[in-house]
């Protein structure tokens, strides 16, 4: 059981449950060069106009032009799935026969999205690795809850040196509904035998957080790092921080008699 100290205020949990994209690595740097290059390839194939891409973008929630993702939006936090099901239709709506748009997808954007993360595609937004490490060692255990598919999760820990330290992980992929859905929280509550009042969410999301409520979370953290802004984040958290930074862990809490 740790002792964590947000805001100057201390809390003890047994479990600590991290979103990735936007909280443990930049949601930008990664998603808005994957997508944009998916976005093109997809494009090239079908030999889609301007109008095509633009309905494309939007229906995924990011502008390419500007960078900018919708915090609430597919993109954010869509499963891959559900993105590669959007692409499809925006195909389709625009005349190409839902098989064909299928294999387009199939072809361009599923190679090109659900391909294993590379290095110089991951910035950490902290020390996640020591971060991690303080946490287990102060008494309680990380897990992971992501949109991404599991497996690609998984490659993006190792290449941060944190996979070591994660205990439980569920992807988009796993089977259970998804944020903002309390399952995949209350999921890894049960597997690791904690009591989901003694567990923690950190999250970038309105669907991260609003999933903690669900779930009857002890404490829901927005962090500033990814795609939504504080006024967004304010009615689903209990702590706002600027990023996972901001997280320090005092030691392990202290038994009474």
């Amino acid at each position: 059981m740790a002792r964590l100290c947000v805001n100057n205020i201390a809390f003890d949990a047994d479990l600590i449950v991290f979103d990735k994209d936007g909280t443990l690595i930049d949601f930008d740097h990664y998603w808005g060069q994957r997508i944009r290059r998916c976005g093109q390839r997809l494009l090239q194939q079908v030999d889609g106009n301007e109008a095509l891409g633009r309905a494309l973008f939007a229906s995924l929630g990011y502008e390419p032009d500007t960078g900018r993702t919708d915090g609430d939006g597919p993109l954010a936090t869509a499963t891959m799935a559900k993105i590669y099901t959007i692409a499809t239709v925006v195909l389709y709506q625009h005349g190409i026969g839902w098989t064909q748009a299928e294999e387009h997808v199939q072809t361009a954007f599923i190679a090109c999205a659900g391909a294993t993360p590379t290095s110089e595609l991951l910035r950490e937004l902290g020390p996640v690795s020591e971060l991690f490490q303080e946490i287990v060692r102060a008494g309680a255990r990380v897990a992971i809850i992501t949109s991404d598919d599991h497996h690609t999760a998984a490659e993006t820990l190792s290449l941060i040196n944190a996979l070591d330290w994660v205990s439980a992980i569920v992807g988009g992929d796993d089977d259970l509904a998804m944020k903002p859905a309390p399952d995949a929280f209350l999921h890894v509550c049960d597997r690791l035998d904690t009591p989901p009042h003694r567990a923690i969410m950190v999250g970038d999301t309105i669907a991260d957080l609003s999933m903690a409520q669900r779930a009857g979370a002890g404490a829901s953290v927005g962090v500033l790092s990814g795609v939504c802004s504080a006024a967004e984040l304010a009615p689903y958290a209990d702590f706002i921080i600027p990023s996972i930074e901001a997280i320090q862990v005092v030691g392990r809490e202290k038994k009474t008699n």
